[in-house]
């Protein structure tokens, strides 16, 4: 069955029709099953600006001969946790809608205060079926000129004064989604003193560095600086542990640190701040490793991060973007780059609010940078510090926070737990802690649909934990190491294949170490074979006052599972 079905909005009678992104069921790999019928559970959805429009138009063009006989298309609009359901309902007999838009006074408020703090609405359209199995016989026949729909008609329950048709002229490409307001003036860096967590609660978390380092969109090697001190490791040890490299200069022992992976094909990463011995920052803050095999302290120039723990690092286009953390219980909302090339450090000035968090997660998507979770701060001394589980997302093109609407199963507020991005569109978060509780369960989250959905696994799963790390390793497997359980570093790891979401336990001695609040990546292979890709650790330590700076390291392609 040939061709496509696309679905279009459009929201008043003045902006162009939006074309809406598809999105196949968590259980298929596309929108469209074997025989080219589109699957039950599949999603069109788009963002757009909160206003309480007075016309929604919405219709499908191109192959309607791939919609089922017992499929209906229903439309939702959704204003933060408001939901407006079924506003519109398309299938192969109707196929477009003009419906005048009627608004409680609950709705309005909604998209006000949605509005007011600069996040989007989302329009979703998503395919049901009537009956519990599809229909054996086929939808009835129609001739070509049935495939193309060049103006909607409007049913008689929806009367309205209908639009002229020249929005219904519509280019190839349809019109993007509309872009998060900026706001009128940059934010500043808040802090925060008092507070009182358990000792424990400040333990650093994998922050997604590894992941967001092995999948990033950095590029290009660093360049280091004159006089920098280096020392050379073997390509053959799987274990290197810097007080048996005698008076050679390795990194401080340390744990809440990020390690970035410069992205592309690059081997080399850079190693950033941390907590170490006595429990205070170390002052060894910046170094890189380079080919996976030398270190390499970094001389920096201009305007570097106060020092800091918990917070995260990801690479874009050569430079490593480093933001939030926290230090003493002050709490930072910062945001940095390091250009990899000249060793200097820049403040990045931003329009929107960022949150003040730290051990969160962070990762990157199509040009935006998303924060999850994490420990935020107040400035008020009488408000705790507290775990949260809210969504924030920066613009690298536009230098812009903002915070998007997200739906459905929205993990419980926590820290210290991982995200690892697996087909640059879906995201896995596993684990994590508000003290006392620590959590194994596992979540993806669409950045199309801006969706989150509580996974089940089969298997062994990893028991709970925060401050692990995570990674994606070739295959479409996810490898969990380490962590703290609320009371003991942990020495385990665990391989999730994603395909049949299967937990395995994973026997290599490499990975047997307990450890919290240490780093890991991917280190490509030298020969581009994906397979021979080197997993690399770094740190850590014991929630104990011990403090690690080996490096171990183990081919991605020699994990034995239990």
């Amino acid at each position: 069955m040939a061709g496509q079905l696309d679905i279009y909005a459009l929201l008043g009678t003045d902006a162009a029709p939006i074309k809406l992104t598809p999105r196949a069921p968590l259980n298929s790999d596309d929108a469209y099953d074997s025989q080219g019928f589109i699957h039950a559970g599949t999603q069109y959805a788009s963002y757009f600006a909160p206003e309480a429009y007075s016309t929604l138009v919405v219709f499908g063009i191109g192959n309607w001969l791939a919609v089922r006989r017992d499929a209906d298309f229903v439309v939702s609009l959704a204003f933060g946790d408001t939901v407006k359901q079924r506003v519109a309902v398309l299938n192969d007999q109707q196929r477009s809608w003009v419906a005048e838009m009627k608004w409680s006074a609950s709705e309005i408020a909604a998209i006000e205060a949605l509005a007011s703090e600069q996040r989007l609405a989302k329009l979703t359209v998503k395919v049901e079926m009537l009956s519990s199995s599809y229909l054996a016989a086929s939808p009835p026949s129609m001739n070509s000129s049935a495939l193309e729909c060049s103006a909607p008609s409007t049913p008689a329950s929806t009367q309205s004064g209908a639009a002229s048709a020249s929005i219904w002229e519509i280019a190839s490409e349809a019109a993007p989604p509309c872009t998060p307001p900026k706001a009128s003036a940059p934010a500043t860096p808040s802090t925060k003193s008092g507070g009182g967590r358990k000792r424990a609660a400040s333990t650093p978390d994998k922050k997604a560095s590894g992941a967001s380092g092995a999948g990033g969109e950095g590029r290009g090697n660093a360049s280091p600086a004159g006089g920098s001190k280096r020392v050379r490791m073997d390509h053959e040890s799987t274990a290197l542990v810097g007080s048996a490299l005698g008076d050679l200069p390795t990194p401080s022992a340390r744990w809440g640190m990020t390690f970035t992976l410069l992205g592309g094909s690059s081997r080399n990463a850079v190693l950033f701040g941390g907590q170490g011995n006595n429990q205070d920052m170390v002052k060894d803050t910046v170094w890189m490793l380079e080919d996976g095999c030398k270190w390499v302290q970094l001389e920096t120039t201009g305007t570097a991060p106060a020092l800091r723990m918990g917070h995260s690092s990801v690479a874009h286009n050569g430079q490593i973007y480093t933001f939030g953390g926290s230090r003493k219980m002050r709490w930072f909302n910062d945001l940095f780059t390091l250009d990899t090339t000249s060793n200097t450090w820049t403040t990045v000035q931003f329009t929107g609010q960022s949150p003040s968090a730290s051990y969160h997660s962070v990762f990157t998507i199509r040009g935006d940078m998303f924060v999850f979770g994490g420990i935020h701060g107040h400035q008020s001394d009488r408000i705790p510090d507290v775990c949260k589980n809210e969504l924030h997302v920066f613009n690298f093109d536009l230098r812009n926070w903002y915070r998007p609407s997200v739906f459905g199963d929205v993990p419980s507020p926590r820290s210290g737990h991982s995200a690892v991005v697996a087909d640059d569109e879906r995201v896995f978060i596993f684990g994590g802690w508000d003290a006392p509780e620590c959590y194994d369960d596992l979540f993806t989250f669409d950045a199309v649909m801006m969706e989150f959905t509580k996974v089940a696994t089969h298997g062994a799963r990893p028991s709970a934990r925060s401050w692990h790390a995570a990674l994606l390793l070739p295959g479409n497997r996810m490898l969990i190491y380490g962590g703290f359980d609320g009371n003991l570093p942990m020495g385990d790891a665990f391989l999730l294949d994603l395909a049949t979401m299967t937990w395995h336990k994973v026997t290599n001695p490499e990975l047997s170490k307990p450890r919290a609040g240490h780093a890991m990546i991917l280190l490509p292979a030298v020969s581009g074979n994906a397979h021979e890709d080197t997993i690399c650790v770094f740190g850590g330590g014991d929630n104990d006052d011990g403090f690690y700076n080996d490096v171990v390291t183990l081919r991605a392609d020699r994990i034995t599972l239990g």
